[in-house]
């Protein structure tokens, strides 16, 4: 997992190439981006944008992906987001068929973010995350980018 500012997007480009195609498409359509889901280049690089209330955590569980890195850019509003190793977690029940995500149950322990506007955090297929968590007692609202990122398939 990586969390940090916007303006160090760039950084971290040897480690992920897409985050220049991801930056070029958020700079040129941030204020104007409808909800739903936008393909770059097909399934191997698409950006959902979703705008939500956020709830309490125990609402929401730990996921997962096998496929894809995700790239969650904040817009507007924030939300937390926890995070956990995906060693030992246990499997939620639920799982939508065919879909990459995986759900956990929530772990004993786990690290927090913010992610406001101006922040961005990167999830491995390994960082089992729960995002749209309220920052505060009362929901709010939160707007944001993922941009899913492939994986090439294993050999």
């Amino acid at each position: 997992m990586i969390f940090d500012r916007i303006e160090n997007l760039d950084r971290y480009r040897a480690l992920l190439p897409a985050i220049d195609e991801a930056r070029r498409w958020l700079e040129t359509r941030a204020a104007t981006i409808a909800p739903g889901k936008h393909p770059l280049r097909g399934d191997e690089l698409y950006a959902s944008v979703s705008e939500e209330t956020t709830r309490a955590a125990t609402e929401i569980p730990f996921e997962a992906h096998r496929r894809y890195i995700d790239l969650q850019i904040s817009l507007e509003g924030g939300e937390r987001i926890d995070w956990a190793s995906l060693g030992g977690l246990v499997p939620h029940p639920t799982r939508p068929a065919g879909s990459d995500v995986w759900f956990f149950e929530s772990p004993p322990a786990f690290s927090s973010l913010l992610l406001l506007p101006g922040h961005f955090a990167l999830f491995w297929p390994r960082d089992a995350h729960r995002p749209g968590v309220r920052l505060f007692e009362a929901a709010g609202r939160s707007r944001k980018v993922v941009f899913k990122v492939a994986l090439p398939p294993a050999p």
